[in-house]
């Protein structure tokens, strides 16, 4: 089938054009981030209901009973959520210094200037830090600027993520036929580096899958899911790096 001649013009005006605007945006993220000396890493963590559910019933429990099991069953799953939050604590900022040249803050002096106005990283986002429909929330540009301009900061990386998924191999059919979708365990993240004004520089919604680590004598999940969080966060860097100066 021959394409018109005017059909192609417009098809590679519109393709010209695409890439120029991506060419435009870029430049523009590496303008700011090379005004951007020091940075603060505020603590991620997961902005699904788990966490934000009351954790103790007043219902009183037999021992035995199915309710019972059943909370404590989620008690141990909150405290792996929280294991995850604290190793992403700790991770992202070390792979932030390792990985960009931006002088990052002592997580201490982030922690008490939080204390400080009244603020927490959930506070830092819109709707208190929690999803919506399946969406992260979006950074609070007001409460942004307060902690940018109380720790002197050029900008902040902030993030939430959802809860870790797990999922066995199955097999499935689509429009190519019979497929096998491996067992893996799925991370995902929404994060944001903001100037210090409030307003954003980049922002990544990551999905990030790790093979399924089989054993028969021992359950290997909780490191599966913070090996992902570790690819989510070095994903996350990966963008910062494509705009960021050259680390020296």
């Amino acid at each position: 089938m021959k394409i018109p001649f005017k059909n192609i013009f417009v098809i590679t005006f519109c393709v010209y054009s695409t890439l120029a605007h991506a060419d435009a945006a870029g430049e523009k993220k590496k303008a700011q981030l090379a005004l951007v000396k020091q940075i603060a890493v505020v603590p991620i963590f997961f902005s699904s209901s788990t966490l934000f559910k009351p954790e103790d019933s007043k219902a009183v429990r037999k021992p035995d009973s199915p309710e019972k099991k059943q909370d404590k069953v989620l008690e141990n799953y909150r405290s792996q959520l929280r294991k995850l939050e604290e190793d992403a604590r700790t991770i992202l900022p070390q792979r932030t210094i390792s990985r960009t040249p931006f002088t990052v803050l002592e997580i201490d002096k982030i922690d008490a200037a939080l204390k400080e106005l009244k603020l927490t990283p959930l506070m830092l986002f819109q709707n208190g830090g929690k999803m919506k429909g399946g969406k992260f929330p979006l950074p609070d540009t007001a409460a942004v600027q307060k902690l940018c301009a109380f720790l002197h900061l050029d900008a902040i990386i902030m993030g939430t993520m959802d809860e870790p998924r797990r999922t066995n191999g199955q097999y499935y059919f689509d429009p190519g036929g019979l497929n096998y979708d491996s067992a893996h365990v799925e991370t995902k993240a929404g994060m944001f580096l903001m100037k210090s004004d409030g307003t954003e520089i980049l922002h990544d919604y990551i999905e990030t899958l790790h093979p399924v680590t089989k054993r028969s004598d021992k359950d290997f999940v909780m490191v599966d899911w913070k090996e992902s969080t570790e690819l989510m966060i070095e994903d996350f860097l990966d963008e910062v790096c494509r705009y960021a100066p050259a680390k020296r």
